[in-house]
């Protein structure tokens, strides 16, 4: 394993760090080592945090002279005082900077005058997923079972993998967890309106109407999951 790669030491880190490289094909010149301020802009259910990795591993990959470059994240909650002091000091002496920039977050404009392109860094998606579990657990991963486990929520989907072991046990933890939560008690979920009755929600409603009824489907072992 490269040296760059060791920072990825849970799936979520390693697809995170693809998401990263693909967020950055929109600014080559902070690739091909130009002079270079980047500002990403994190997915709205992503902290400044979650990338701190797999930003790690990439400084690490384009370059072994760290002092070159650094990357600084920006929660929601800075103070834009805070966030000019902190950009001020040892990021100002960098040749290329990364700025992660949480939902939220407001850049004063003695910041924003020095950023030479700002990205979306996208969401993870079935192929991020898939290198994440093989980088860090030594899992293969079809295209279905990755889309499959993308189907629930990801901090649930990284807590069921288990380094070295078949996604499928993954996706039958995940699968009766699920099923556990709808066969809950009513009074647990007293106040919330059934599926059936709820308004506005379109294709979402839709959507959710049928894994209900894939769930039930699956608990009675008339379909496979």
């Amino acid at each position: 394993m490269s040296k760059s790669m060791q920072y990825l030491k849970t799936p979520q880190d390693a697809a995170l760090y693809c998401t990263l490289r693909r967020a950055l094909r929109k600014a080559p010149d902070f690739i091909r080592g130009s002079d270079c301020v980047v500002l990403l802009n994190v997915p709205s259910d992503r902290s400044g945090e979650d990338y701190d990795a797999c930003a790690a591993s990439l400084l690490l990959r384009l370059s072994a002279d760290r002092d070159d470059m650094a990357y600084v994240m920006i929660a929601a909650t800075d103070k834009p005082r805070t966030i000019i002091k902190r950009l001020d000091g040892d990021c100002s002496r960098k040749r290329r900077l990364l700025i992660f920039r949480e939902q939220g977050a407001e850049i004063p404009i003695q910041v924003m005058l020095g950023v030479d392109g700002e990205v979306d860094i996208p969401p993870i998606s079935a192929m991020d997923f898939r290198i994440g579990c093989r980088i860090a657990y030594q899992i293969d991963v079809t295209s279905s079972e990755a889309e499959a486990a993308m189907s629930y929520p990801l901090p649930h989907v990284w807590a069921a993998l288990r380094r070295g072991r078949p996604i499928r046990n993954a996706l039958a933890r995940l699968a009766e967890a699920s099923a556990l939560d709808v066969k809950q008690p009513r009074d647990k979920r007293e106040g919330l309106p059934p599926l059936q009755e709820m308004f506005g929600y379109g294709a979402a409603k839709e959507w959710g109407l049928e894994l209900a009824k894939d769930l039930i489907d699956w608990q009675r072992g008339k379909i496979d999951w």
